[in-house]
């Protein structure tokens, strides 16, 4: 969450690399919560709505960084814009 909330703060430059980094640790949160259920650490209720959740956020972070290298090209064709 850090990393998002530090994202939407700095320049447009910066972002990307926040993000991506993000993104990572999203996917590893959704890895270790299937794994505490696997294990019968929590109960297929609570990991239900720990994956629904990750997966909006996964979604909206990778929603997120196609806009970036989207805006990124656009710009590198057209120096003018932004």
């Amino acid at each position: 969450m850090d990393l998002i909330i530090e994202a939407a703060l700095v320049s447009k430059p910066s972002k990307l690399q926040l993000i991506l980094v993000a993104r990572v640790k999203i996917e590893k949160l959704k890895r270790f919560f299937r794994m505490m259920y696997e294990l019968n650490i929590i109960e297929y209720k609570k990991y239900i709505l720990f994956q629904t959740s990750l997966q909006e956020i996964s979604k909206d972070t990778n929603n997120w960084i196609s806009y970036l290298k989207n805006t990124r090209a656009t710009t590198s064709e057209n120096p003018t814009q932004e």
